[in-house]
C-alpha cells in the first residue's frame, strides 16, 4: 500500500510503503476471535441439554398433571396452569436445540411464534407460583370474597385468566421485534438502535420474570409466618415445608 504525503519544504512528495503491515501472514495471526472451539462445543453440548431438560420436564408435568386430575383433594386450579405453563415453556426447547446445532431454520413467523411460547410460558409460570403462595397466605381475604356472589372457585379461575392475559400482554414487544435473518441464520429481537425498547424489554422480564413474584412471596410470607404462632405444631411443619418449596419453584 503506497501513500503520498505532500511536503510543504520540498517540490516532491514522500511515498510510504505500508504493505508490510497489512501481509496475510499477520491478518491471519492477529485477526478477529471467531472462538471455533466454543461454537463446536456448543453445537454439541446445547443441543444434548436442551433435549433432556425437555423430555424430563414434560414427562413429570404430565405425570403431575395426571395426578392432580385423578384425585379430586389434590385437585387445584394454579397447579394445573403452571404444570400447563411448564410444558409449553419445555416445548420450545427442541426448536432452541436446532437453533444452537444449525442455526435458525424456521422462518420468520416461525420465530415469532416460538418467542411468544417462549415469553408467555416465562411470565406465567412464576405469576403462578406467587399467586399460589398468595391464595395460601390470604386464606381470610378468599373467605371475605366468598361471602358475595361469587365463589372462591370461580375467582381462582379468572385470577388464572388474568394472569395469561398479563402475560401475553407483557409478550407483545418481543413479538413485535422478533425476527429471523436467513443469511445468517438467527432468530432474535430487532429493537435497531431504540435504547428505550431495550431498557424496556431488560427491565420488563426481570419485573415480571422474577422481582413481581419474589417481592409477593417475601411478603405472603411474612404474614405466613405470623399467623404459625397461632396454630399447632403439625400445622405449622406443613406450611414451613410448602412455604420452602414454593421458593425452591421459583428460584
Amino acid at each position: 500500500m503506497d501513500v503520498m504525503i505532500p511536503s510543504d519544504n520540498a517540490d516532491y512528495d514522500t511515498i510510504y510503503n505500508y504493505s508490510d503491515y497489512y501481509s496475510e501472514e499477520s491478518l491471519d495471526k492477529y485477526g478477529l476471535c471467531e472462538k471455533t472451539h466454543i461454537k463446536n462445543f456448543g453445537r454439541i453440548f446445547l443441543p444434548l441439554f436442551y433435549s433432556i431438560v425437555c423430555i424430563l420436564s414434560i414427562l413429570a408435568n404430565l405425570m403431575l398433571m395426571y395426578i392432580f386430575i385423578k384425585y379430586k383433594t389434590l385437585r387445584k386450579t394454579f397447579p394445573l396452569h403452571m404444570m400447563v405453563s411448564d410444558i409449553l415453556f419445555a416445548s420450545t426447547f427442541p426448536f432452541w436445540a436446532m437453533y444452537a446445532h444449525s442455526g435458525w431454520i424456521f422462518g420468520d413467523h416461525g420465530c415469532k411464534i416460538i418467542t411468544l411460547i417462549y415469553m408467555v410460558s416465562l411470565y406465567s409460570s412464576n405469576l403462578f407460583v406467587a399467586c399460589m403462595h398468595l391464595h395460601r397466605c390470604t386464606g381470610g381475604v378468599f373467605f371475605l370474597w366468598s361471602i358475595r356472589n361469587l365463589n372462591c372457585s370461580l375467582k381462582t379461575g379468572i385470577m388464572c385468566a388474568v394472569v395469561w392475559f398479563v402475560s401475553f400482554l407483557a409478550s407483545i414487544p418481543n413479538i413485535c421485534f422478533a425476527e429471523a435473518h436467513d443469511k445468517e441464520k438467527t432468530c432474535m429481537n430487532n429493537v435497531g438502535h431504540s435504547k428505550a425498547w431495550k431498557t424496556f424489554m431488560r427491565s420488563e422480564i426481570i419485573l415480571l420474570g422474577f422481582c413481581i413474584p419474589f417481592i409477593m412471596m417475601l411478603l405472603c410470607t411474612r404474614n405466613l409466618f405470623a399467623s404459625l404462632r397461632e396454630k399447632d405444631p403439625e400445622t405449622v411443619e406443613e406450611d414451613l415445608v410448602w412455604s420452602e418449596g414454593v421458593f425452591t419453584r421459583l428460584i
